[in-house]
């Protein structure tokens, strides 16, 4: 595995706010349980769908890309805020009403399907999101979307092996895996 420091100063990440699903699987723990107590099993049968979001690509999108998003992300939610991964974007969206709020188009390969993870900032630095594509660890302003240059090399940080899952993040330390066959170095 590939530890990445965030480049920031040690800090305890804030305690989620009730309905905030902040980490791949909700928590550190890895429950992938919400303790909120609106939907039972009484009213399931009334739920309806508020809104949608195509996960496919961009409008105006070069030819040749992806056309199937084939997703398995799981979406996170900060203050309000849904953040994942399309078929070749990562992209914020109001998660009360869909709303997107920046998209940003991630080049030279597909973001992974998986999901994306999110680190809160401190007093100097904004909040950022972490995507793999393909051998890439990628940082996003959470705010705006944005590449953050003075991450890696313009936002990236080649980390040597595939990996197509959700990096973790520890404090200020990412965590990265590898998809790799048994035995190969």
């Amino acid at each position: 595995a590939a530890l990445v420091a965030a480049g920031v100063a040690q800090q305890t990440p804030p305690a989620p706010a009730r309905g905030d699903w902040p980490t791949y699987r909700h928590d550190l723990a890895g429950t992938g349980h919400s303790t909120l107590d609106q939907v039972t099993p009484r009213n399931v049968a009334q739920l309806s769908p508020s809104w949608s979001y195509a996960l496919g690509p961009a409008a105006g999108a070069p030819p040749g890309g992806a056309a199937n998003p084939n997703s398995q992300a799981t979406p996170i939610v900060i203050g309000g805020r849904m953040y994942l991964p399309t078929v070749d974007r990562v992209v914020a969206l109001d998660a009360e009403t869909g709303r997107e709020l920046w998209a940003t188009r991630i080049e030279g390969g597909a973001p992974s399907r998986r999901g994306v993870s999110f680190w809160p900032g401190d007093a100097s630095t904004p909040p950022r999101l972490f995507v793999m594509s393909g051998r890439r660890l990628l940082a996003l302003n959470a705010l705006n979307g944005q590449l953050v240059s003075s991450f890696g090399t313009a936002g990236a940080v080649d980390v040597g092996v595939p990996y197509n899952s959700v990096p973790g993040v520890f404090r200020n330390v990412v965590v990265v895996g590898a998809n790799t066959a048994p035995g190969a170095v």
